[in-house]
């Protein structure tokens, strides 16, 4: 969690760098957005990360997919974070 709200933090800040070197217009706006979902698989389902096959049983704590989106003029960039041993390669090529 500290790892994900430090890539915010940095990621925030390198914006507003590029901000004050490369913009002329000094009226626009940064617009920030965050958002957060719980994914926590339903019990029963398989789980992954292990090599034999594990069901879920219960919940220890919740699953969550959290983004925040950065904004300026045609500028914009996106950061998300998940609560996922590893996510399928599809969703990369899909964001581009």
């Amino acid at each position: 969690m500290l790892i994900a709200r430090m890539c915010c933090l940095l990621g925030l800040l390198s914006m507003l760098a590029c901000d004050r070197i490369e913009s002329s217009n000094a009226s626009s706006t940064l617009q920030v957005g965050y958002a957060r979902a719980n994914i926590t698989p339903p019990e029963g389902c398989r789980l992954c990360g292990t090599f034999e096959e594990k069901i879920n049983r219960g919940l220890h704590d919740s699953l969550y997919v959290r983004a925040i989106v950065f904004r300026q003029d045609s500028i914009m960039m996106a950061m998300v974070g998940c609560d996922l041993a590893k996510v399928h390669p599809t969703i990369g090529e899909c964001l581009g």
